[in-house]
């Protein structure tokens, strides 16, 4: 595997860290591992997770709505 992909799979992974356990942007969390441009960010995180980084934090925030109600209290 080329260290290219493997530095891209560690920052998406960094990103996916900033977008569930942050509020910054995507754009801001594109700045702060790195990218210069938050579109290619976005192309690059959707081509590599299969889903856009404000999907995936959606999809989070389903997720763990979903658990809340589901909780017994």
């Amino acid at each position: 595997m080329p260290i290219s992909k493997i530095i891209e799979g560690r920052l998406i992974q960094e990103a996916r860290r900033n977008l569930a356990y942050t509020s910054l942007t995507v754009a801001e969390i594109a700045y702060r591992i790195g990218y210069k441009d938050p579109a290619y960010f976005t192309r690059v995180f959707t081509r590599t997770t299969g889903i856009t980084p404000t999907e995936f934090r959606n999809k989070l925030e389903n997720d763990l709505e979903v658990r809340r109600v589901q909780t017994p209290k």
